[in-house]
């Protein structure tokens, strides 16, 4: 299983490669926002990037105040990825109708894009119709499945991974699926996380802690007092029980103590925190999904 973590910037790389050197991400870019100097931004973290996808940026497009039409992001994500198809692992297929009856308008952008020498992947938008079979028909290595009634119900999303996998031989992509209950007990290649940086401008910090004996020992702790986003199951760091164990996680994998961590620059050490998070995620999930013969 691999774990995208979507769009980090320059100075989140640039910590992460000074304190955690050994560290491997997997990237996700969007069309809809492309770092600038994008080759010497590879070049730079080359060390500590495993491999990079490239989303379409319709996500992006339609929540999002961009000043870019949907045209205009078809063109761009068209010719990037026409000139740099070797750089990415996945370049999704543009899906801009996110609705239940949106295959053929989906799968005539898929074609386009096809025509320009690219390899895209399909994003399926309806887990009960035939759109999984029919984007399998031409045996593509990857799929994704995108917004779509009740796949985050594992009675309606396994069904399908597991028919993808074990049956079509398709690697599966989930998007903004990092839930572990959901990760770690279907056979999906990977997934891909934004909450990284939501999560930190809120106070909230997921760690994986290792003194925990249930199969998912993640904690949710929430930070900053005067921030009034703390939800039901989260702790503070002051009732937290195994805050020792968080602050040796800090100065173990981060270099920093708890003082620096809720300082000035908290909300950029969160994102740290967070990205190591779901890197760890992805090497735990890896493990379950070998271990229960869910891949091979």
């Amino acid at each position: 299983m691999r774990v995208y973590i979507s769009s980090p910037g320059w100075n989140v790389m640039r910590e992460l490669l000074t304190r955690c050197p050994s560290i491997l991400l997997n990237i996700l870019w969007t069309a809809a926002r492309m770092p600038k100097r994008y080759k010497k931004y590879l070049k730079e973290f080359e060390s500590i990037i495993d491999s990079v996808i490239l989303d379409n940026g319709a996500f992006s497009a339609m929540f999002s105040k961009l000043d870019v039409t949907v045209s205009e992001l078809i063109t761009r994500l068209t010719v990037h990825s026409s000139l740099n198809q070797e750089r990415y692992l996945m370049v999704f297929s543009p899906d801009f109708n996110f609705g239940p009856h949106g295959f053929s308008d989906n799968y005539e952008e898929l074609l386009k894009l096809e025509n320009a020498n690219v390899i895209g992947v399909p994003v399926i938008h309806n887990l009960k119709n035939h759109e999984a079979w029919s984007y399998t028909e031409d045996y593509p290595e990857f799929v994704a499945i995108g917004q779509s009634r009740g796949r985050l119900v594992p009675e309606n999303l396994f069904p399908r991974v597991f028919w993808l996998h074990h049956k079509k031989h398709v690697r599966v992509h989930l998007f903004g699926i990092t839930d572990f209950d959901i990760i770690s007990n279907c056979p999906a290649f990977s997934c891909d996380s934004k909450s990284w940086l939501d999560d930190a401008k809120t106070g909230v910090v997921r760690f994986w802690n290792p003194e925990k004996t249930e199969r998912n020992k993640t904690d949710v702790i929430y930070f900053p007092d005067e921030l009034d986003k703390k939800q039901p199951g989260m702790y503070t760091r002051y009732n937290y029980p195994y805050i020792d164990v968080f602050e040796q996680f800090l100065k173990d994998k981060l270099s920093l103590t708890m003082d620096e961590f809720i300082g000035k620059k908290s909300v950029f050490y969160r994102q740290l925190a967070l990205i190591v998070y779901y890197n760890t995620l992805e090497q735990v999930v890896t493990e379950l999904q070998i271990t229960d013969g869910l891949i091979f």
